[in-house]
């Protein structure tokens, strides 16, 4: 199984998390850090070993069911 990467979009400020985007690896995510930063965000996206994109948290709405395939 491939490697997965994480990004994280903080809106605004909270829980001592500054407003921005956040990367992490799939092999972090069992730590309190990772917790935290997945509740504050705004937006959560997975990237694929090749490449391919997922939203898994987005708080405007239901996230897509499938990779994302064009530059939303």
């Amino acid at each position: 199984m491939g490697k997965f990467s994480y990004y994280c979009e903080v809106h605004k400020d909270r829980q001592n998390i500054k407003k921005g985007i956040y990367f992490y690896s799939a092999d972090r995510r069992n730590t309190f850090d990772y917790l935290r930063l997945i509740s504050v965000s705004d937006k959560v996206w997975r990237q694929g070993p090749k490449g391919g994109v997922r939203i898994t948290k987005d708080r405007s709405g239901p996230p897509p069911i499938k990779y994302i395939k064009k530059n939303e």
